[in-house]
Parts: C-alpha cells; structure tokens; sequence
C-alpha cells in the first residue's frame, strides 16, 4: 500500500475546492497530482502521483445525483416479487383464482412496509 504524503493531502484540499466550485469538472490538476472525480454519487476523488494512484477518498464531495437507493427497502421489494412469484406458482398449480391472491400478497405486503397505495 501507498504512503500518502502531506503534499497528496494538500492536494487533495485543492482538488475538492476545484471540483466544488466546478462540478462539471472530472478532473484536476496541479503540479505533480492528478485529482478524478468518480464513486455512484461523483462525490469522490482518486488522486494519482505521476501514474501511482495515491488514495480513492469517498463521499468527500457534494453529492451529484439525486439518485438514492435504500438498501433495506430493496431487499423488502425483492422478497415482495420472490413471494408473488411463489404465490402464482401454487395458485396456478391448483387452478385457483392467481391473480387475486396475487394482489392480496401484493397489498399485505405493501401495508406491511408501510407504502402507501392509491
């Protein structure tokens, strides 16, 4: 692993000044460092020393998308289509009304992670 030297730090307090009051920008530079902005969010910045990258520094940006995925209710939704999906293969099976069983699964589902439904 990379030594990160006090000037790679210094640099890095330059480059977030940089991509902060350009956020456009994808990269810097100054000198012998070279700062890419980059993560999910383009709110970290990896910063390279002639070649060598020095350190990738995380969420140390203002946040570029407004794109947010919670986690925990993804794991819900995909739990909710496994136990449809499972709900319609038995229905099916037994020739019994699917689709409303269905989207009664559906709906208990739905009130028990607290979403709303119009």
């Amino acid at each position: 692993m990379n030594q990160i030297s006090n000037e790679a730090l210094e640099f890095l307090e330059y480059a977030k000044k940089e991509f902060t009051d350009n956020p456009k920008w994808s990269t810097t530079r100054d000198g012998q460092f070279i700062g890419l902005r980059g993560g999910f969010r383009e709110d970290c910045i990896t910063v390279y020393e002639l070649g060598n990258e020095v350190g990738q520094f995380t969420e140390v940006l203002p946040r570029q998308h407004l794109t947010f995925v919670e986690y925990d209710e993804l794991v819900k939704y995909k739990d909710l289509v496994d136990r449809i999906k499972r709900t319609l293969e038995v229905r099916s099976i037994f020739e019994v009304s699917a689709y409303d069983e269905a989207l009664n699964v559906i709906l208990e589902e739905l009130n028990k992670i607290n979403l709303e439904t119009k």
